[in-house]
């Protein structure tokens, strides 16, 4: 016997190049399926039927929010710490202010395009920041009310007469829509209660 090399079979790099694209290929896939986009997001809400209720809702994975449920509890302190870290998160929540309302929030951390603030003197300022943003979706009645409005992700603390506070996520328009200079609270987005 010699010392020299044993052959390779001709078919095994090809098994492991096909293998290497089967993994490659299904990654991707899990990825692509398992993160949010806008238009999957506008299709679960216009799936939702029109006179669901809010147990429908809950059922469906949404947040019951509904009168003394809206409180900051551990689903929005997750999705809060999630954009605190920059990292990809959703959260649906139902609310019944206004009518039954289905609302999905998606932090997507390279959203990052100019938003527009009024100024005292009618100009405009235009800032530029690199934190991502709230993205949100609003549903009622069978119908989207809401689409795809942007939000700062580091929510603002609004007190209120009884003592409470309300965590509002600040509005982050893209021009020519501008946040008011002198109340840019009453643009944002509330989220929940909390006591201080």
């Amino acid at each position: 016997m010699t010392g020299g090399k044993a052959k390779v079979p001709a078919w095994e790099p090809v098994l492991a190049a096909v293998v290497l694209i089967v993994f490659v290929a299904a990654s991707w896939l899990y990825a692509y399926l398992a993160s949010p986009s806008a238009l999957r997001i506008e299709r679960e809400l216009s799936s939702l039927p029109a006179y669901s209720t809010v147990r429908q809702l809950v059922d469906a994975g949404f947040t019951d929010m509904t009168g003394r449920d809206a409180v900051c509890g551990d689903e929005v302190t997750a999705f809060l710490d999630a954009v605190k870290e920059k990292r990809t998160a959703t959260f649906q929540y139902v609310t019944d202010d206004d009518g039954i309302t289905a609302t999905t929030l998606w932090y997507d951390p390279y959203e990052s395009n100019p938003w527009a603030r009024a100024t005292e003197d009618g100009g405009v300022d235009i800032s530029y920041d690199h934190d991502g943003r709230v993205r949100a979706w609003r549903w009622r009645a069978g119908e989207i009310v809401q689409a795809d409005a942007r939000y700062g992700g580091e929510p603002t603390a609004v007190r209120q007469d009884d003592g409470s506070a309300t965590a509002v996520l600040p509005w982050r328009p893209q021009s020519p829509d501008r946040v008011p200079y002198d109340d840019p609270e009453s643009a944002g987005l509330p989220l929940c209660t909390y006591r201080e």
